[in-house]
């Protein structure tokens, strides 16, 4: 989930003689607290782990710095609390990098998209699915080997196709070209700026993409050529458009597995992308939908936070006072960079358990639908323990009821009608 738009420029700091004097600041990690940082005034950051305990378990872990493994839920939601339900809602589930997800981007996009048409939901998908590639090389010549077991480059369905890249002077010195592939019978999902204008028409809204501080992903820039009536409207977009979206650069994930690799290294891949800046959203009003981004830095769409003390450790609640978004009723985001497959895996489960399906069931068995806020933590509880430890302590991925007034929010359940026959 990697996004940039601007590069940090260090200013040269005289050699140190002393190590001492080299260390800007050193402390222990916030969960694992048998790691000590060292952050460098040079910018490097370094870690010492110390061996732990044969026998020291997670959960003995966690208890070291005050956070139980289980968050007791009950005390969140409450049997006396308002119950609120979205009725009827629309939709939208919206993936502009939808195809970077190589593990289950069809299950989280289609597989809910059946379940919720199941229910009565009228249902509408667009990203970007299925993708070939041609001429693609590393940069330093060798051919790329897509790391994806879902694509597939004799794929007639593909809706894009990424090139060999271009080389240009700055910190994003190798961009892959995006191009729309002409007569895909799957163009019609290709997102565009266009499908954000009114979000608002929708009740609940699921945005898989990139996104920071200031704006959110729309789509790639697709780079057509002139000719191409794609490339043409979205040209045309952008210049009516000036002031209300940013072009940024995305780490192109599919070609590494990022065993050991950073997306800081000098030498990768990227590609163009067309976020879209809050200006663009401020005459959208959310009040009553259920939004859930899954985009990076989301947290940062809150200003401020809350420290609650509970039964099973603090939890930090951020403050959801953004003029954009404060009215919406339930906000799912993470707060950092989470990464994609783990928050995809989250909302593929959070949704389930709102309709009233079990996800950890093969056969996906019916069950009592959850609130928004009891599914989110059903979800949480089954994460490994370190990502509970982070939600705790207010990081990962986060939910926002408006101070927990809609703790208790559902979606309708489809109608239900019982036939029973009477003797005459």
């Amino acid at each position: 989930m990697w996004l940039f738009f601007t590069r940090i420029v260090s200013v040269p700091l005289p050699v140190p003689t002393e190590i001492a004097e080299a260390i800007q600041e050193a402390k222990i990690d916030e969960i694992d607290p048998y790691i000590m940082w060292y952050y460098f005034r040079s910018g490097l950051e370094e870690y010492i782990e110390e061996p732990k305990p044969a026998d020291l378990t997670d959960e003995d872990m966690l208890k070291e710095i005050g956070i139980s493994a289980q968050a007791d839920t009950t005390m969140i939601t409450g049997s006396g609390a308002p119950v609120y339900t979205i009725n009827d809602p629309n939709v939208l589930m919206i993936g502009p990098a939808a195809f970077e997800n190589r593990w289950n981007r069809k299950q989280l996009f289609y597989g809910l998209e059946e379940d919720f048409t199941r229910k009565k939901f009228k249902t509408t998908v667009k990203g970007i699915m299925n993708y070939q590639v041609k001429n693609l090389k590393y940069p330093d010549g060798t051919s790329c080997t897509i790391k994806d077991p879902e694509n597939s480059d004799t794929d007639l369905s593909a809706q894009v196709e990424f090139t060999e890249p271009t080389y240009q002077e700055g910190e994003f010195k190798y961009l892959v070209t995006c191009k729309i592939r002409p007569g895909s019978p799957a163009s019609y999902l290709n997102p565009f700026p266009e499908d954000f204008e009114h979000l608002d028409d929708y009740d609940v809204i699921f945005v898989r993409g990139h996104g920071n501080s200031e704006s959110i992903m729309t789509c790639p820039y697709y780079d057509d050529g002139d000719d191409n009536p794609y490339n043409s409207s979205l040209e045309k977009w952008l210049t009516n458009n000036k002031g209300k979206y940013c072009i940024g650069h995305a780490f192109f994930s599919p070609v590494y597995d990022f065993a050991g690799f950073e997306p800081s290294e000098k030498e990768a891949l990227y590609y163009k992308i067309i976020t879209l800046k809050r200006e663009f959203f401020a005459n959208q009003d959310f009040e009553g939908k259920l939004l859930y981004f899954n985009i990076c830095e989301g947290k940062l769409y809150c200003y401020g936070y809350n420290i609650s003390h509970t039964p099973y450790g603090p939890v930090i609640t951020w403050d959801y006072n953004d003029e954009t978004f404060k009215n919406a009723q339930v906000l799912i985001t993470p707060t950092l960079t989470d990464g994609f497959n783990v928050d995809d895996e989250l909302a593929y489960k959070f949704f389930s358990y709102m309709l009233g399906i079990d996800p950890t069931d093969p056969n996906r068995k019916k069950i009592q639908a959850k609130s928004a806020v009891d599914a989110y933590w059903t979800v949480i509880n089954q994460s490994d323990l370190k990502l509970q430890a982070l939600v705790q302590m207010g990081y990962g991925t986060q939910i926002y009821t408006q101070d927990g007034k809609y703790n208790n929010t559902y979606l309708a359940n489809e109608p239900t009608i019982e036939v029973t026959k009477t003797k005459k």
